[in-house]
C-alpha cells in the first residue's frame, strides 16, 4: 500500500511539474506573438507616416516649381 501512495504522489508531482512547465512555454510563445504584433503595428504607422511625408514633399517641390512659397506644405512636416 505504502509503495502504491508513494508511487502515485510521484507521478502526480511529475504531471504537475510537466504542466508547469507547458504553461510556461505557452505564456513565452504568447509573449512573442504580442512582441511581433506591436512591431508590426510599429512598422505600418512608420509606413503610413513616411507616405504621407513624401506626399506634402511633392507638393512643396511642386509649388516651388510654380512659383510659390513651399512653406504651407513644409509646415505640415514639422507638425506631426
Amino acid at each position: 500500500m505504502r509503495v502504491t501512495q508513494q508511487r502515485s504522489n510521484t507521478m502526480i508531482a511529475q504531471a504537475f511539474s510537466l504542466v508547469k512547465e507547458w504553461a510556461g512555454v505557452g505564456v513565452m510563445f504568447s509573449m512573442m506573438l504580442l512582441a511581433i504584433f506591436v512591431c508590426l503595428w510599429c512598422l505600418c504607422r512608420i509606413r503610413k507616416s513616411q507616405k504621407s511625408q513624401a506626399a506634402m514633399l511633392v507638393q512643396a517641390f511642386a509649388a516651388v516649381e510654380a512659383g510659390q512659397s513651399p512653406q504651407a506644405w513644409l509646415s505640415m512636416l514639422t507638425d506631426k
